[in-house]
């Protein structure tokens, strides 16, 4: 598990007041289930959801994405998946990505497992950065994509997040600290394209995981993973990046 903040540097930022925008995908290899999810951080003075606005303007291009139709898509929506993906490189917004094997995660109900390997994606110890290991996140806005969860599943998807982020933890010589209760919201996401960035790197980064074992993806989702990945030239797959991808309870 790991962060993508390609040309700026980890900050306060994106620990305080940071929006989070956080979806999730699913795939079967080699008869398992697995899951990708991925948390888009947001810092307070990041104005990203304006630019990705106007790239749609640019294009007038008023479809929602979902990595999962790439593989229909005309050249106009590829054009603006790049331009999406070069505006969030050109950002001092940050990406982190897990992916699970779902059976492991079996043990208690769909929705509330989510809502734990939602909250181990952000409560796992941040990675030390210049003697300084960032892990609270203070007051943090959480954005999911809407789920067909009853009133009472909502309530208690966010009293399962909260739990994972309320766990302390010790690595070597630094204490982390719980996370403060984080509001959270579900929204419909057609709403943010913040959502849908998260959508298509969740995507870009399953088919890296497939490609690097050898399995075979559509020549669209190919095209823009691989134009995702020359954006990171010592980077020869994002499996690599993401470290261990079988994590355990």
């Amino acid at each position: 598990m790991e962060e993508l903040t390609p040309r700026y540097e980890i900050s306060d930022l994106h620990f305080q007041l940071c929006k989070i925008f956080l979806d999730e995908t699913n795939f079967r290899y080699q008869n398992r289930n697995h899951f990708v999810w991925g948390a888009l951080l947001v810092p307070i003075d990041s104005d990203i959801g304006v630019k990705l606005g106007l790239i749609r303007k640019k294009y007038c291009y008023l479809h929602t994405f979902h990595f999962n139709e790439i593989s229909k898509i005309d050249e106009k929506g590829k054009k603006t998946i790049k331009e999406f993906l070069t505006t969030f490189i050109d950002s001092n917004v940050c990406f982190r990505g897990i992916i699970v094997n779902s059976e492991t995660w079996n043990q208690i109900s769909e929705y509330k497992s989510q809502a734990r390997l939602a909250g181990l994606l952000l409560s796992y110890p941040w990675i030390p950065y210049k003697g300084k290991i960032y892990k609270t996140l203070s007051r943090a806005r959480i954005i999911f994509d809407e789920r067909t969860l009853t009133p009472q599943q909502k309530n208690e998807f966010k009293e399962e997040l909260n739990k994972m982020l309320k766990k302390k933890n010790k690595i070597e010589e630094f204490i982390t600290y719980p996370i403060k209760d984080a509001a959270i919201s579900f929204a419909d996401k057609r709403i943010f394209d913040e959502l849908q960035l998260v959508d298509i790197i969740n995507g870009i980064i399953r088919s890296s995981f497939l490609l690097a074992n050898g399995g075979n993806i559509s020549r669209n989702r190919k095209e823009i993973h691989d134009f995702f990945l020359k954006k990171f030239p010592n980077l020869k797959n994002f499996v690599k990046w993401i470290g261990n991808l079988q994590i355990k309870k």
